[in-house]
């Protein structure tokens, strides 16, 4: 489970990554624009600066995103990997992957939104996937630890 969701991840990122690399060109013009406009008198300076860093910001969340969502797709993969290090019951194991999976996936999610719709949600959003993706990675990290302990 853990790397078919890890080389979904990273699909998906891949997706997302080459279309936002076309829409942060679009990004880099506004910017320009609000630069250049921001010249002009001071209201139109004020304008532009919130503009431009609004701008910005949004672009960086992109980034976030799209980083986000590729590195948990790599921690999947080596976890699905060396899933026979990990002394945990069947259950919990289940449990964790999935944990790691919906947290992972809901946590890029989470910064997606928060430029697009609406900053609360997505913020909120964000913090629930990474507390998930905390939990499950604590859980993963007692069951190597117990598998450790019974090879010594």
């Amino acid at each position: 489970m853990l790397i078919v969701g890890g080389l979904t991840f990273l699909v998906l990122s891949m997706i997302y990554g080459s279309i936002t690399s076309t829409y942060l060109d679009h990004f880099s013009q506004e910017r320009k624009d609000a630069l250049r406009n921001g010249f002009l008198d001071q209201l139109s300076a004020d304008t532009n600066a919130i503009r431009y860093e609004d701008v910005f910001r949004t672009a960086a969340q992109h980034r976030s995103s799209h980083s986000h969502l590729s590195n948990f797709g790599l921690i999947a993969l080596a976890l699905g990997i060396g899933v026979k290090y990990i002394n945990l019951p069947e259950r919990w194991l289940k449990f964790t992957a999935i944990s790691f999976l919906l947290g992972g996936f809901v946590l890029p999610f989470g910064i997606f939104l928060e430029p697009i719709y609406n900053k609360e949600i997505g913020s909120l959003m964000a913090m629930v996937g990474g507390i998930l993706v905390t939990l499950a990675t604590a859980i993963f990290l007692l069951g190597a630890y117990r598998a450790k302990s019974t090879n010594d």
